[in-house]
């Protein structure tokens, strides 16, 4: 939670001292954004059949390992790459956290459970833009990264010794590859499109050109989903009113 908004104050500064041109500071927060969303469908699929717990920890530590190596970067590239990392690791904590709620709490508390990690996110969202302020005030940039550190070592401790498997584990599950490449080649292509279309209409071709990729993407991408019997998204869940009010009051919320 701390880690979502933490950057936002930051990112003058740390664009100011690694040289980065506008393009380079927005991908400081996109290649995150990207690789966390991307791996997010198949990190969970991969997770039911190998089991949570594992890959939630394994999580921990890439996006531990990738907070390091932000701090540590000299250039903006670097720290662009450092940070598509750290996204990959926040997608397999993210991807299994409430999962693992739902599978270990009692059935008639399971509100409570998933209360309380909620109530932890939005609280260090909150804290994370405080934070960044006293961070940037007192400390060198690099420490708005190297704050992740003790937490994600004590955090890959803790899940270690502390989190057991008890979610149901399908082994023999196939895997929807061709699900996971449109999505992600639909994903970026659209993210790629945003970023020239900002630059003026001497991108505005290339920016159309991503644009069509993204359709015809994610167009094929809900083609295929709708096809196989195991599908990366199971497009049947948009069917559950709920579900599909949460899920396009959540895009608002993240739009604005």
């Amino acid at each position: 939670g701390i880690d979502s908004r933490i950057l936002i104050v930051g990112l003058p500064s740390i664009a100011e001292n690694l040289k980065a041109d506008p393009e380079q500071a927005i991908w400081l927060t996109q290649a995150y954004v990207l690789a966390s969303t991307a791996f997010l469908l198949i990190i969970g699929r991969i997770s039911d059949i190998t089991g949570r717990v594992k890959i939630y920890n394994i999580g921990f530590i890439i996006f531990t390992i990738g907070s390091l190596l932000t701090g540590l970067a000299r250039s903006p590239i670097q720290a662009i790459f450092a940070r598509g990392f750290q996204g990959i690791g926040g997608s397999m904590m993210f991807a299994n956290s409430i999962a693992i709620i739902v599978d270990s709490w009692p059935q008639h508390e399971l509100g409570l459970g998933l209360g309380v990690n909620q109530i932890a996110f939005r609280a260090g969202a909150m804290i994370g833009l405080v934070v960044s302020g006293v961070i940037i005030s007192l400390l060198d940039w690099r420490f708005l990264f190297y704050i992740n550190v003790p937490i994600g070592i004590f955090g890959t401790l803790w899940a270690h010794f502390r989190l057991k498997e008890v979610g149901k584990i399908e082994r023999k599950a196939s895997i929807d590859w061709v699900g996971f490449i449109l999505f992600t080649v639909g994903i970026a292509s659209f993210l790629l499109a945003l970023t020239f279309i900002t630059y003026g209409l001497s991108d505005l071709l290339i920016s159309i050109i991503f644009s069509i990729i993204s359709v015809i993407s994610l167009a094929i991408f809900v083609f295929n989903e709708r096809r196989i019997n195991s599908p990366i998204l199971d497009l049947k869940l948009l069917k559950i009113k709920t579900f599909l009010g949460g899920t396009i009051s959540l895009l608002f919320n993240v739009i604005s």
